[in-house]
């Protein structure tokens, strides 16, 4: 496995066939592209610095081309807007007999642990929000954060409890 930095713009990248085998069934949401307008390009670049796309060399393609080996919705999401075209992304590419188990992992294990924690993350938003606040620091209303997340605002500060299993 390497890491390697490439241009957005000209990055070749489909998904790996079994990834479009097992992800056809997928509950996708429609997300308007205009709600990232309130993004600044400091923001979408720290964004797109977060993302490492795990991939592998496409065998059959002539040119540099990759097959991503888990979905990245928030990737092709950004990738649209015309200033992350002009940034770079970093890519995970694994040797080629490592893509059954790295799709597994990435797939079943990652997912069930990001589903783990994915109230939290929505919890704590408005704590760590409010305390940021109170810093007089610049930053991003709670409307546009409920807007990002296509929640309504009040949800925003809403306790939930989860217990788990």
């Amino acid at each position: 496995m390497r890491r390697k930095l490439v241009d957005i713009k000209s990055l070749r990248l489909t998904h790996h066939p079994v990834i479009k085998t097992l992800t056809r069934d997928d509950v996708l949401m429609q997300y308007p592209l205009e709600m990232l307008d309130i993004l600044s390009t400091q923001t979408l670049q720290c964004l797109i610095d977060q993302i490492v796309l795990p991939v592998v060399i496409d065998e059959t393609s002539n040119d540099e081309s990759y097959l991503l080996l888990k979905p990245e919705p928030v990737f092709e999401m950004l990738r649209k807007r015309s200033v992350v075209q002009t940034m770079k992304i970093q890519l995970l590419i694994y040797e080629t007999e490592a893509t059954e188990a790295v799709i597994n992992t990435l797939l079943f294990e990652q997912t069930s642990l990001n589903y783990l924690n994915s109230s939290e993350h929505w919890q704590n938003l408005h704590p760590r929000w409010k305390l940021r606040k109170q810093q007089h620091i610049e930053i991003t209303p709670q409307n546009a954060l409920a807007k990002l997340a296509n929640r309504k605002p009040p949800a925003l500060r809403k306790k939930q409890v989860n217990h788990g299993i």
